[in-house]
């Protein structure tokens, strides 16, 4: 077995706070000052970590899920994009139907990602449909469309969220026919338009797939339905959002 190589660092702490970390050494699980740092360190990591993620599929969309993309099940796929994240949890929420089963059999047995299925009884928007899971989701999660395939480094993107300290981040990709997608404006990372199938200069698409602050929610009413229609635009024009540039293969399966 390999040794894990440390690197040795400097770093200044005031008083009071090295009183703490002292008080963790207890000379059998900590030994020293900095595996009591060390181990707070990774506890810290851990807790602002997004561990979950939603996939939103409509009803007639559940046959995207069992499509074959390079090999591999679209749902398959998915989760092999998460597990490679480290996300640990994945809620799939759309309609009850025959395929359900189908899907579910196509989960790879040694994934790493815990799949629960949430049915969607009424069909109100995906919106309405995240709203289904808002009691377990007390920290930041990702959001994909079902319907669209995304491979790139999720976990860069996830990092890019969590420095940003936004409301929403929506991942982005450059399409030549950016007229039938949502495409946005930016000025940097900020978007500063969100075009929902909508005419604009930008080449620059929505690629479906965001990771988001619990807070979220707060900006749902019951005059918001469809999360790229009625929510990111407003959370964009008062600079809640920002893009990130996926740099890997989309598809939009949906149509």
């Amino acid at each position: 077995m390999s040794k894990i190589t440390k690197e040795k660092i400097a770093i200044s702490l005031d008083r009071p706070l090295l009183t703490l970390i002292d008080a963790l050494v207890d000379g059998t699980t900590l030994r020293s000052r900095s595996q009591a740092i060390e181990s707070l360190v990774r506890k810290g990591i851990s807790q602002e970590y997004v561990h979950d993620a939603v996939i939103l599929v409509k009803k007639e969309h559940q046959q995207l899920l069992l499509a074959k993309v390079h090999g591999k099940t679209l749902i398959a796929a998915h989760l092999s994009l998460l597990e490679r994240a480290n996300v640990k949890r994945c809620y799939l929420i759309t309609p009850t139907s025959a395929l359900i089963e189908k899907i579910q059999k196509n989960i790879p047995r040694n994934s790493k990602v815990h799949f629960t299925f949430i049915e969607e009884k009424e069909q109100k928007g995906n919106v309405h449909a995240l709203q289904l899971v808002k009691e377990k989701l007390s920290t930041n999660f990702v959001v994909l469309l079902g319907d669209t395939y995304n491979d790139f480094d999720l976990k860069k993107m996830i990092l890019f969220h969590l420095n940003k300290n936004k409301i929403a981040t929506v991942g982005l990709m450059s399409h030549n026919q950016p007229n039938l997608y949502s495409s946005v404006e930016l000025e940097g990372d900020r978007i500063v338009a969100f075009r929902n199938k909508k005419k604009s200069q930008s080449f620059v698409i929505d690629a479906g797939i965001y990771v988001c602050k619990p807070t979220l929610f707060s900006s749902f009413s019951k005059n918001t339905s469809v999360l790229e229609r009625d929510v990111l635009p407003k959370l964009c024009s008062g600079k809640h959002a920002q893009g990130y540039f996926t740099y890997g293969e989309y598809r939009h399966l949906g149509g």
